[in-house]
């Protein structure tokens, strides 16, 4: 039976007796480790791979999906506690909807950051009818004036 063990950053082989295996690593008491080998390399995760990550056109079907359907209704109340304050309620409405603490987790910030999204676009939007409104009065004005010189 083989045992790795990592000790100051090396990692070294252990066997329970302390003779020379036929195939030559070394084996020992504690205080007589054995050489050092080489690690194992480590495996890629499947989650890891270039392969499972969300490619742009997947995004984009997804966008025009999530626009067009609109949201479930446990997610509206979700966001509507979230404009609340109430994030603990959230994560509960959440995580009893999807069936876990991580996916309840993942989804509340989700839909945190669509409202975010939101008040980010509302304010742009705000600020961009206060500048048109500002420019049309200042045109009346100036027209006003041109036309009181005119007379």
């Amino acid at each position: 039976y083989q045992r790795r063990v990592r000790d100051a950053g090396v990692l070294y082989c252990l066997y329970p007796t302390s003779v020379m295996t036929s195939h030559g690593i070394a084996i020992g008491l504690k205080s007589k480790r054995g050489h050092r080998i080489t690690p194992v390399p480590k495996r890629i995760k499947a989650s890891n791979r270039k392969a499972n990550r969300r490619s742009s056109s997947s995004k984009l079907v997804s966008e025009v999906i999530r626009e067009v359907t609109g949201y479930a209704p446990y997610e509206k109340r979700v966001m509507e506690l979230l404009k609340n304050n109430l994030d603990k309620r959230a994560l509960r409405v959440a995580k009893r909807r999807l069936g876990s603490h991580q996916r309840g987790k993942r989804k509340r910030e989700e839909l945190a950051g669509v409202l975010r999204q939101e008040a980010v676009n509302k304010a742009r939007f705000e600020a961009e009818r206060i500048k048109a409104q500002k420019e049309k009065e200042a045109k009346e004005i100036k027209e006003t004036k041109e036309t009181k010189e005119s007379k």
